[in-house]
């Protein structure tokens, strides 16, 4: 069993029909293992969703991004020709 910073422990199971299981905030609760892993299953599959938004998300503000780098190449060319024209 991890015990932090690296460091790990041998450890022998008192009581293999309970779990407990990090509901976050600090909140932890005791569940039975299959409870206990279909609440993992669960926020396995959330934090999936979530990947799957987050890389939606950063794939279309790539593209704006490419857009406004377009758009800003476009008006800086004209800004250059004028004064090409003038030398």
């Amino acid at each position: 069993m991890s015990v932090g910073a690296g460091a790990s422990v041998y450890a022998t199971l008192s009581t293999p029909e309970k779990v407990i299981v990090n509901l976050g905030a600090g909140v932890s609760a005791e569940k039975d293992p299959d409870s206990a892993i279909e609440s993992l299953r669960e926020r396995k599959e959330e934090l999936e969703k979530r990947r799957a938004e987050i890389t939606e998300t950063l794939q279309r503000l790539e593209q704006e991004a490419q857009r406004v780098q377009a758009r800003l190449q476009e008006i800086l060319a004209r800004q250059e020709r004028p004064r090409q024209e003038q030398m």
